[in-house]
């Protein structure tokens, strides 16, 4: 009578082995993927924060500025006076492209999400 091959046990443990650890390294790679993800998302929206404020602090005093140069016109010359229409005009519209920008337009980053795939497990 045949003996039958003998499995060795060591063989498929290390190739156990092998795959826990490719997924153990997998796993560290998706969590630092996500972490950059993270803090790249904090840093856009700080930025957005900023720029923001920029446009209230800086609309308002545009405005008056020009308006007062505007309806003083006969005390400013005419250079002056084209140049604070001018700016209230770029003004304006640049504040309508940001606010359909920020409203309409779809936001290019990328949204935080898991990084992990679901896989299933090798019988």
């Amino acid at each position: 009578m045949t003996q039958p091959p003998e499995v060795s046990y060591s063989t498929a443990a290390s190739v156990d082995a092998v795959r826990l650890a490719e997924a153990a390294e997998r796993l560290r790679q998706e969590q630092v993927t996500f972490e950059v993800n993270v803090r790249h998302d904090e840093r856009y929206f700080r930025q957005k924060i900023v720029m923001g404020w920029v446009v209230v602090v800086s609309l308002p005093a545009i405005l008056v500025t020009c308006i007062v140069i505007i309806s003083m016109h006969k005390s400013f010359s005419d250079g002056t006076v084209t140049a604070a229409t001018t700016a209230l005009l770029v003004d304006g519209l640049s504040t309508l492209f940001y606010f359909y920008k920020l409203v309409f337009a779809t936001d290019a980053r990328q949204l935080l999400a898991p990084v992990t795939q679901r896989r299933e497990l090798p019988e």
